[in-house]
């Protein structure tokens, strides 16, 4: 069986972190709750005495009362793996459930056992909805095939135009890695450096991470796009803010710390050219690390440029400081001798996104390049539609006109 998702090592490029020896090189995020490392802890130790079901009703306890953090979820997936046949592992997981306090959260861990190699299961026994819920929490703990296998097997009951038809989508037009490719993404880590296995490359791709954490997808089904480039690519995840306004917390206190930080890292990797992408929240943060560093390439994907008002009934709203960031980025561009060149897309369909797409067209630099769907995730949509490949080759040089 192959090394499971969930299963990282001490290894610096495995452990998808920067190497001890690069300037900055991040630590383990000091803003995540203690309680969530006690409690990845409290289930990895039930799993080694093979209490499967304290384990994992523990894990899913929090994870339902939004307690858990992606230590949390990471243990429990590696339990998973690391006995995917065993018959009592499996029962616990059977067992559990039939809780309803644990919701479908048990399905899904017994949909990555059967993903790992484990016992076939009887989709028929819940709802499509109730297996789509419990498979998504536990899906940044997997890889990329640990991803490809469970969504292939979610298949048969999968809904069209749902978060999980979008990811299956995805999946299924997924590269395979690339040999020497050890990313594996720690979901609760803020700077993560992918090294690239091929020898000599000069290229540096930076990524801001939306919201969620991911970029667009999860960060292990994008590298599998973003290794196929052959350059290095630094993951960015900004948990206070999510914009990057003060940058990253593991950077430094501001958002200068993170500019250093960038510039630092590409000195000692020897690379010529930095190249920025940018998702939803992140998208501005990326076109304003383009600009700092001179002539330059961004994407932004499904950028926000403007406050918006809460989605109905999340009660969460964007803050007026994310209009802030486009008067910056529009500055920097106007003032700059050589502009950083700026690929904007976003959702033709979409409301707030083509107006905010539309704010920034004068921007000097920058090229609206709108796609024809109402969702805001328009970075799945070039996956699907084949242009995600093309579009980080012309964003890292890598090779292609501009897309």
């Amino acid at each position: 069986m192959a090394r499971s998702s969930a299963e990282p090592t001490d290894d610096a490029q495995s452990a998808g972190q920067a190497d001890a020896g690069q300037p900055d090189a991040g630590q383990p995020d000091a803003g995540q709750a203690d309680d969530d490392t006690g409690t990845a802890d409290t289930v990895a130790g039930l799993a080694r005495v093979a209490d499967w079901r304290a384990a994992f009703a523990l894990a899913c306890r929090r994870q339902a009362a939004r307690e858990a953090g992606p230590r949390t979820r990471m243990a429990a997936v590696r339990a998973v793996h690391a006995a995917a046949g065993d018959p009592a592992m499996i029962a616990s997981l059977d067992g559990l459930a039939g809780d309803a306090a644990l919701g479908p959260l048990p399905l899904g861990l017994r949909l990555v056992a059967a993903a790992a190699g484990g016992p076939s299961l009887d989709l028929s026994r819940a709802p499509a909805r109730a297996w789509e819920a419990g498979i998504f929490p536990w899906l940044d703990a997997c890889d990329g095939d640990g991803i490809g296998r469970a969504m292939a097997l979610l298949r048969p009951v999968v809904r069209a135009e749902t978060l999980a038809d979008e990811l299956l989508g995805l999946v299924e037009r997924m590269p395979a890695a690339i040999p020497g490719d050890r990313f594996l993404d720690q979901p609760w880590r803020q700077i993560q450096l992918a090294r690239s296995p091929a020898a000599g490359t000069d290229r540096l791709l930076v990524c801001f991470a939306g919201a969620r954490g991911g970029i667009g997808m999860p960060c292990n089904v994008f590298h599998r796009w973003a290794a196929g480039t052959g350059a290095h690519v630094l993951y960015l995840r900004d948990p206070v803010h999510q914009d990057f306004r003060d940058g990253v917390a593991e950077a430094g206190p501001d958002w200068a710390a993170l500019v250093r930080h960038v510039t630092r890292l590409a000195e000692s990797l020897g690379v010529a050219r930095v190249a920025c992408w940018g998702n939803s929240i992140g998208g501005l943060a990326a076109a304003r690390l383009a600009q700092a560093l001179g002539p330059s390439r961004a994407v932004v994907a499904a950028g926000i440029a403007t406050a918006r008002v809460p989605a109905a009934g999340t009660g969460r709203g964007l803050p007026d400081a994310t209009a802030a960031l486009a008067g910056a980025v529009r500055r920097q561009a106007v003032a700059a001798a050589a502009p950083a060149r700026i690929l904007w897309f976003y959702a033709r369909d979409h409301g707030p996104d083509a107006a905010d797409a539309m704010r920034m067209a004068d921007v000097p630099g920058v090229v609206r390049k709108p796609l024809p769907t109402a969702r805001h995730n328009v970075a799945a949509q070039l996956a699907r539609s084949g242009r995600l490949a093309s579009t980080l080759a012309w964003v890292t040089g890598s090779g292609g006109d501009l897309p």
